[in-house]
């Protein structure tokens, strides 16, 4: 207009919503083409239909979890980040963990913390609590105990909440974080919070 460029419709993505957006790019653009092509080579008399993408495109889909007769049970919380319940030993845990890709195969990183069945009960008990603590940026690292040594909590990171899911350690009369852990942005701990019930039911039922 009059020689310049003025803005139209459009829209404004917060980072969360960028860092979404670009992980399924691949995932969209195979699901745009994915219609033609089926149509290509389905009979005339047959309609065609596009396989469901997954949500992570071309991106390896990290090993099966272990547990007997399909008992685990596995929630996405973004491309390399995953909830986790299966059996190990014998016995019911929870891990919230992050992958790592290697010669095309997804495999677990250092990143994590795996739970016993009575952490994650207190970790299901604290959700409203964390909830709260990341509607309102509150930065408090200890909202709940999964046991004497691994904290639940909200901390704040250049201004933006992180939930941690941490062991500590104590040091000269205080407690300070250890290497097992992993922090969760928003979008993940929302899709972990709001599978927590299903996650809880699968661990009680194994």
């Amino acid at each position: 207009k009059d020689g310049e460029w003025v803005s139209g419709k459009g829209i404004s993505l917060n980072p969360d919503q960028w860092q979404i957006l670009c992980d399924n790019v691949e995932t969209i653009s195979n699901a745009i083409k994915a219609p033609a092509s089926a149509s290509a080579s389905a009979p005339s008399s047959a309609p065609s239909s596009a396989p469901a993408p997954t949500p992570s495109g071309n991106t390896p889909a990290p090993p099966a979890p272990s547990g007997a007769g399909g008992s685990a049970q596995r929630i996405e919380l973004s491309k390399d980040r995953f909830a986790t319940v299966e059996l190990f030993q014998g016995k019911p845990m929870v891990s919230v963990r992050e992958f790592y890709e290697k010669d095309g195969e997804m495999r677990p990183g250092k990143k994590g913390l795996t739970m016993t069945k009575d952490q994650f009960k207190v970790l299901v008990g604290a959700r409203a609590e964390v909830d709260k603590a990341v509607a309102e940026n509150t930065d408090n690292y200890r909202i709940a105990d999964l046991s004497s040594s691994r904290f639940v909590g909200v901390q704040q990171f250049k201004g933006n909440p992180l939930v941690s899911l941490r062991e500590y350690y104590q040091k000269n009369g205080q407690m300070l974080p250890g290497k097992k852990g992993i922090s969760l942005n928003p979008t993940q701990w929302s899709i972990l919070s709001s599978n927590l019930a299903a996650l809880d039911a699968h661990l009680d039922s194994l």
